[in-house]
């Protein structure tokens, strides 16, 4: 389906040349019958079936690399990011979830629900240029942009600046959903018998939430968090367009400006693979976190 939708979209890998008056019609046709564009779409796609099915990915029709080789390029900037940002998230999601819930209709619990509604409610696009115009702009205590200063050496400190911002955004946008999901998930656990039990049994209070409580909250956070391990491959488009971060988002977005086939449809038949096997591992997980959960 998603080859069928990309070959339907108007214009084309080829679209910059028939631009170019320069170029002879019979130019553009010679390199149609090159890229194999000019057979029809269900050979097309057998023909991209079979390379894939034998690990050959193509070549991108817009620079003409291999496209693993422009995978490999971006995939490590995008690992470094979005697994910063989902070890921010988780460190802020977390606590403010659980805290939130043993103290409901606390001053804690409002603050938590109002910032909550906010980060779920706010743009990225619109915190990202807040972000910059205040830290980069005003204060100049951030680089605008870039992952690294051009033209220096590896420096951690210069990394941490570059990346402070994009991850934070991501980081608390994501974290504001998280606490929201994981202090609903405790809600319902905190009063169930067999906490009241531990309760009973003497046990410390930090005890019963960490031992009773939150292992069995964590069940249907670990199916959220699954789905969105993917993106740890994707990006963030919005994200990393913003503070210009050569990651899998920018070339996601540029290979759907340029309507690049290959490289297209390798991102998004590996963001696939990449769904059901999180899937699998949070069904894996569900065995650990529940012992009545028996896989035969």
């Amino acid at each position: 389906m998603s080859f069928a939708l990309m070959k339907a979209a108007p214009g084309g890998p080829l679209s910059i040349y028939l631009e170019n008056p320069d170029i002879r019609p019979e130019d553009i046709a010679a390199i149609r019958a090159q890229l194999g564009l000019d057979d029809p779409v269900p050979v097309q796609y057998l023909r991209w079936l079979g390379n894939l099915v034998s690990f050959d990915w193509g070549y991108s029709f817009v620079t003409h690399e291999p496209v693993i080789d422009r995978i490999a390029q971006r995939l490590p900037n995008t690992l470094v990011l979005m697994g910063v940002s989902l070890v921010l998230t988780l460190l802020i999601a977390i606590p403010v979830g659980v805290l939130a819930a043993v103290r409901q209709y606390s001053w804690f619990d409002y603050t938590a629900t109002a910032g909550a509604f906010f980060g779920i409610s706010m743009p990225v696009f619109w915190f990202g240029l807040l972000l910059i115009l205040t830290f980069a702009v005003q204060l100049r205590w951030l680089p605008t942009s870039g992952m690294a200063t051009i033209g220096t050496e590896f420096d951690l400190i210069d990394r941490v600046r570059h990346i402070a911002m994009p991850a934070g955004v991501l980081a608390l946008v994501s974290a504001a959903g998280y606490s929201r999901f994981i202090r609903t998930a405790m809600l319902e656990v905190i009063h169930q018998d067999y906490v009241r039990t531990a309760r009973a049994k003497g046990l410390r209070e930090r005890l019963v939430i960490a031992r009773h409580a939150a292992k069995n909250a964590a069940l249907p956070f670990v199916t959220l968090l699954a789905l969105d391990l993917p993106d740890l491959f994707t990006g963030a488009v919005v994200t990393e367009t913003i503070f210009a971060w050569p990651g899998m988002g920018r070339l996601y977005l540029d290979s759907v400006s340029r309507l690049d086939y290959s490289v297209l449809m390798a991102i998004l038949t590996v963001s696939a693979a990449l769904l059901l096997l999180s899937n699998l591992i949070a069904d894996l997980l569900y065995a650990y976190l529940d012992p009545r959960i028996r896989y035969r």
